[in-house]
């Protein structure tokens, strides 16, 4: 994971495979600031920061998305919104298990980190834990991506997803101890 923003270069490695040796060449790439956490958050909360093996424990997952508005078609929907959440390019990490046909929403402003207010989606996703081993909880990897719109079309047919960008943010995890 880059560290800072700027043009960066990835030198070159040698890989053995089967006994043959690969030999990359340097790769430049350019890394841009991460603007991804103005249109969509992602946080798991708990009622509790402490628990023991075999206690059920409920968990959610609330993604903060940003709602799209655009002149002449006015506010996306929040159920076509939910539509555009990437699940080929999330990673659910324990809300694997958890039963995404009952995610509710609700409505709810912020301010983004220009301190503008903002209205966004929260969609939540609840479930039920049962620890298996003492120590600090493993929520696994809960990464959520999103087909953000930047641009709608009309057709014959309704909206249409003119133009997108993809955004992926890691859930942030609250402290949880096993006991």
């Amino acid at each position: 994971q880059p560290l800072r923003t700027g043009r960066l270069v990835l030198p070159p490695f040698t890989v053995q495979y089967n006994g043959l040796v690969y030999n990359t060449k340097q790769i430049p790439i350019v890394v841009n600031q991460d603007t991804s956490s103005d249109y969509l958050l992602c946080e798991i909360k708990t009622g509790v920061n402490a628990a023991y093996v075999g206690e059920q424990v409920r968990l959610s997952l609330e993604i903060w998305v940003r709602q799209y508005q655009q002149a002449g078609i006015g506010k996306l929907d929040a159920n076509i919104m939910w539509k555009l959440c990437d699940t080929q390019g999330s990673s659910l990490g324990v809300f694997g298990n958890a039963d995404w046909r009952q995610v509710r929403y609700s409505e709810a402003g912020r301010n983004d980190p220009d301190g503008k207010p903002q209205q966004y989606y929260v969609y939540v996703v609840e479930m039920v834990a049962q620890p298996t081993k003492p120590g600090p909880f493993d929520f696994g990897n809960v990464a959520v991506a999103f087909k953000y719109p930047k641009r709608l079309n009309r057709s014959f047919f309704g909206l249409e997803l003119a133009d997108s960008r993809r955004l992926r943010v890691l859930a942030k995890t609250p402290p949880l101890e096993i006991k």
